[in-house]
């Protein structure tokens, strides 16, 4: 629980803005390769092109593809030499990472070894096993054969179903009947209104006719409490040799710089703002933890890394922007955590309010729902009919006394260290300081602030 590491007060520059653009559209688009036939005989993607953010994207209703998905219900096995590159490291198949046929099973990639979706990975490159990676046995012998399909199974049926990814399909056949989609578009290099060869195709998932990618494998976490997910605090760094590891030397984003040698991961949920249409973030790119996936920058979501400002851009000082100074030289240093102190009593607290109370009506010295919750106006633990606000639940006889509960926590969306009316109030059962389903929503507050994967503790600005 984050309640007492000391941070000193500092003068640091207040950002003058912190992320007030919305990130709109960023639904990854996945990029689709033409298919061709490696001396393996089974069709995979070539290598996708960079493609540079917000590209236009155009439709050709030639450009079709051979459906391969198999008809729903069809029963899928398993074949344990069915095995996957884990490129972020997560222990699971993702969409666009490379799957083959491990034919020795020895967990790494051998020359000639059949690959059946993606790129061609390294000699020796690591694989590992996802169990629902499948695939259709067409010839009934409970083995994997060159040009059956392989799916990822999401459901846990052992059977295709409408919508499950289809890593490797069935190849297509002369005469074979091809789809189109919508969806799948290209960049026009050459302004000629068709699709030539050497465009590059691209499957824009959100129908927003340009390319989009706001993830770069390159910015990685240490998850220091192996939840398998970024919290606020965990160092982010820049994996810049891709070995999920933090080299001596790598840019540390936020937070201090992990052990040398120390494992990082990948969170698709840490997207940047390109305003240059890199594809890929370079510094000055804005940093956040997009809590609930919807693409959008919210108020209360955490901003690992701010913008930079314009050259020659005003500053302003606010006291309550401090810092923590870990090796107590008294200013603020490169790497070190710069929080704001919205109660200024120089402690990194989570987002608990003292006078956020409540009545204990079974006198079991712990909030339980449908309990009374009371704004303590004054902090005299007592109910003063004039004075207090009732939060949530029915209103008490004047002097009822009140309690507090450590469980108890707001979202302070106004940063001035408690609760005000409209800002919501969460029960945080387990103490993560966290908003996570398991937490009981005592007062939704005014909606929009409130979203799962909330940060309950100070707002930490890098």
């Amino acid at each position: 629980m984050l309640r007492r590491m000391r941070i000193r007060l500092g003068r640091l520059g207040r950002p003058t803005v912190l992320l007030t653009l919305s990130i709109l559209g960023l639904v990854t688009s996945a990029s689709v390769a033409i298919l061709k036939t490696q001396a393996t005989g089974f069709p995979n993607p070539g290598s996708p092109q960079t493609v540079p953010m917000g590209t236009t994207l155009l439709f050709d209703s030639n450009v079709r593809f051979f459906d391969g998905a198999p008809t729903p219900g069809t029963t899928l096995r398993n074949d344990t030499r069915i095995k996957l590159v884990d490129t972020n490291f997560d222990g699971h198949w993702d969409t666009g990472e490379t799957v083959v046929y491990d034919t020795n099973n020895n967990a790494q990639y051998d020359y000639g070894e059949p690959v059946i979706g993606g790129t061609l990975p390294t000699i020796g490159q690591s694989l590992i096993l996802d169990s629902k990676t499948k695939f259709v046995d067409t010839n009934l012998n409970s083995i994997w054969d060159l040009g059956e399909t392989v799916v990822y199974e999401k459901t846990g049926t052992s059977s295709y179903v409408l919508g499950d990814p289809v890593i490797g399909a069935t190849p297509p056949v002369v005469g074979g009947t091809l789809a189109f989609d919508s969806k799948v578009k290209y960049v026009d290099s050459g302004n000629l209104n068709h699709w030539v060869s050497g465009d590059s195709v691209v499957y824009d998932s959100n129908s927003t006719g340009r390319y989009a990618n706001n993830t770069d494998l390159h910015i990685k976490y240490l998850d220091s409490n192996s939840n398998g997910r970024w919290d606020t605090g965990e160092s982010v760094a820049y994996d810049a040799n891709l070995n999920a590891r933090y080299d001596s030397g790598e840019t540390v984003l936020y937070g201090t710089a992990p052990a040398s040698g120390a494992s990082l991961k990948f969170d698709k949920l840490i997207k940047f703002l390109d305003p240059g249409k890199n594809g890929y973030w370079i510094q000055g790119d804005a940093i956040v933890y997009d809590s609930n996936n919807d693409n959008l920058y919210g108020l209360s979501e955490p901003v690992i890394v701010n913008s930079s400002p314009l050259v020659g851009t005003s500053l302003s000082t606010d006291p309550k922007v401090s810092y923590v100074d870990s090796n107590s030289n008294s200013r603020w240093d490169p790497g070190e955590t710069a929080i704001y102190d919205s109660n200024s009593n120089g402690y990194f607290n989570a987002s608990i309010d003292p006078r956020v109370t409540y009545y204990d009506s079974n006198a079991n010295a712990r909030w339980d729902q449908g309990e009374t919750v009371i704004w303590d106006t004054n902090g005299n633990h007592v109910f003063d009919r004039l004075i207090d606000r009732v939060i949530n639940g029915t209103s008490l006889p004047d002097q009822t006394p009140l309690s507090f509960d450590s469980h108890m926590r707001i979202v302070d969306a106004n940063l001035n260290g408690h609760w005000d009316s409209g800002e919501p109030v969460v029960y945080d059962g387990n103490s993560n300081n966290v908003y996570d389903v398991a937490d009981i929503v005592v007062s939704m507050g005014t909606p929009g602030i409130l979203i799962l994967g909330q940060i309950l503790t100070e707002r930490v600005l890098s």
